[in-house]
């Protein structure tokens, strides 16, 4: 990272084609809106830019503190060709395996081709139609790219599939819990109930809230009990323990 000796040493200026997504920063654990963009390094005095040092590549900076990686523009540029050009030819020697499909368009979601991304998610979702995991897959990628109506039609087709399936009804139950449909996504999100393999406390949280919005504080409380004996460790979080005491305190 650069740094200053009053107002003598190195900065960062110019910010080109930058990205913000949400992430976790590596270096504060936040959970928060990081940025990727391009700069140039300059040898500065009293905080003037002087002398250039070279392009950089930011990587994952956090707004909360700032830190981030960075690595030479022209190497990052080298880098990202070689994975994309590398993805494009295991895709071309293996159209009908859909993992390789996927694994492309990670690569080119982890280097914001947006375009090229969408185009490989739109022909990947045709191509391999009536398979569950496929589905899924390319309706999480939809959902973090904020294509709501589009991830929402593969996560039906994934249901459609195969009703049975743990993803699947995840994936029905939360859009219709989104829908304001409480009482139907708890009938469909409980076959996620302990033993079931598809078990995940998140899901039960986020039905113990919508109860607790709704003022139906027995039923908030009963999904907190819920996971409170199944997972007691996620139960130690602060977001639970006060979403739990707050239904206890309403209901006495």
């Amino acid at each position: 990272m650069p740094s200053t000796i009053n107002g003598i040493g190195t900065i960062y200026y110019g910010k080109k084609n930058p990205v913000s997504y949400q992430g976790v920063c590596e270096s504060c654990g936040s959970e928060t809106m990081l940025e990727d963009y391009e700069c140039t390094l300059f040898f500065c005095l009293v905080y003037i830019p002087i002398i250039p040092l070279g392009r950089k590549q930011i990587i994952g900076y956090c707004r909360g503190c700032t830190r981030h990686k960075a690595m030479p523009l022209i190497e990052w540029q080298r880098i990202k060709e070689d994975a994309i050009d590398k993805g494009l030819a295991e895709l071309a020697e293996n159209k009908g395996k859909p993992e390789v499909a996927m694994q492309l368009l990670g690569t080119l979601t982890t280097f914001h081709e947006q375009e090229q991304a969408t185009q490989l998610a739109a022909a990947t979702q045709s191509q391999f139609q009536d398979d569950v995991d496929v589905q899924l897959g390319i309706g999480a990628w939809y959902e973090n790219s904020n294509h709501l109506a589009k991830s929402n039609r593969c996560f039906d087709r994934a249901y459609e599939l195969d009703p049975q399936h743990p993803g699947a009804i995840r994936a029905r139950g939360i859009t219709i819990l989104q829908a304001g449909k409480l009482e139907e996504a708890h009938v469909m999100l409980a076959q996620l109930a302990p033993p079931s393999p598809g078990y995940d406390p998140t899901v039960f949280f986020m039905l113990g809230t919508a109860y607790q919005e709704r003022h139906q504080h027995e039923k908030a409380i009963e999904m907190f009990e819920l996971i409170q004996r199944s997972s007691p460790d996620w139960a130690k979080d602060k977001s639970f323990r006060k979403a739990f005491k707050k239904s206890q305190k309403a209901r006495a």
